[in-house]
């Protein structure tokens, strides 16, 4: 049996020690890291919800207040934002919703108004 120096064991156990703790560091940014991008993800998964939710109202309304053209047009336009790559919940534009129900109040025959707008 070899004789064991009691200060390398010591060591060795304070390196194990150090190595351990740094490893539950690591374990607890990583625990961070992925909570912070749940958040992220649920916040973006809500936001992409409302934008759907704006748009299907906005059909509703023009199916019920507005002639053809303003659905194709809003087709157009959503056509347009998906292949353009903007990103509403980052703030590159507003919600095509807001743009076409604006563009509507102010384009839209006077006929074919709601009297609520």
């Amino acid at each position: 049996m070899k004789h064991v120096d009691s200060d390398m064991v010591v060591e060795t156990v304070r390196e194990t020690i150090a190595v351990l703790r740094e490893s539950q560091e690591a374990i607890r940014e990583g625990r961070t890291a992925i909570h912070e991008a749940r958040v992220e993800l649920e916040a973006r998964y809500e936001r992409r919800k409302r934008q759907v939710e704006d748009i299907e109202r906005a059909i509703e309304l023009l199916r019920a207040n507005g002639p053809d053209t303003d659905l194709q047009r809003l087709v157009t336009m959503l056509s347009l934002d998906r292949t353009s790559g903007n990103d509403v919940a980052n703030g590159e534009h507003e919600p095509d919703s807001h743009r076409l129900l604006s563009a509507r109040s102010t384009t839209a025959p006077l006929s074919h108004r709601d009297s609520s707008e």
